[in-house]
């Protein structure tokens, strides 16, 4: 008997007497399957792989015990509007993406004839100092504020923190973001960027209500 390509039960599991379940006959060639086995033998049934539900764009959480799972890398001003969002896998640290973030800062609207292209000040905790993060920043002409590594929440920083967290957790608000229920990171990705446009549509109409 042919399922396409998948079983629902195993085979012994069907035919107890291993009739039908014995070799096909020499005639029957083998048919290459259109994409990977997704079923995975657990006793007499065919389960489907957890393979199929962790892609490229997940990867092993170190605060959670090296479950897979996604970060979210998020820029904002200082009002807390989302700027920049970016998912990779949940042990990319975060200073891998800080320059690139500062690159999708997209260019807002300044003085007829000096439109600005980047922000005046970049703020960071102490996962974003290092000279080669430091350097990016002052040779795209903005002022570079991270926490020194070692050093106390002195420069103000921990007053300013709490506007990207409550952004975060507007992120995180959508079940669907909570946790990566996706296959691939394109359509996660996606997710998020339609978070982003809903979340400055909100802080857009607020602003027209005159809350």
């Amino acid at each position: 008997m042919r399922k396409w390509y998948h079983l629902l039960a195993a085979t012994e599991g069907l035919d107890g007497g291993r009739r039908m379940a014995g070799g096909a006959p020499a005639v029957a060639g083998y048919v290459e399957p259109a994409r990977s086995d997704r079923l995975v033998p657990r006793g007499d049934r065919q389960q489907l792989g957890t393979c199929c539900f962790w892609g490229n764009h997940t990867g092993p959480n170190p605060t959670d015990r090296a479950k897979n799972g996604c970060k979210r890398h998020l820029v904002t001003d200082a009002g807390g509007i989302p700027l920049a969002v970016q998912i990779t896998p949940a042990n990319v640290h975060d200073s891998k993406l800080a320059i690139a973030m500062l690159d999708l800062i997209p260019a807002v609207r300044g003085k007829v004839g000096h439109p600005r292209y980047r922000p005046e000040t970049y703020l960071g905790d102490a996962a974003y100092w290092s000279r080669a993060i430091i350097a990016g920043t002052r040779q795209r002409g903005v002022t570079p504020r991270f926490r020194k590594i070692g050093s106390e929440h002195g420069s103000g920083l921990g007053r300013f923190r709490y506007v990207v967290e409550r952004t975060l957790a507007w992120f995180g608000n959508r079940r669907r973001l909570r946790l990566c229920y996706e296959k691939t990171g394109d359509i996660f990705q996606g997710l998020h960027d339609l978070t982003a446009a809903l979340i400055c549509a909100n802080k857009l109409a607020i602003l027209e209500n005159g809350l």
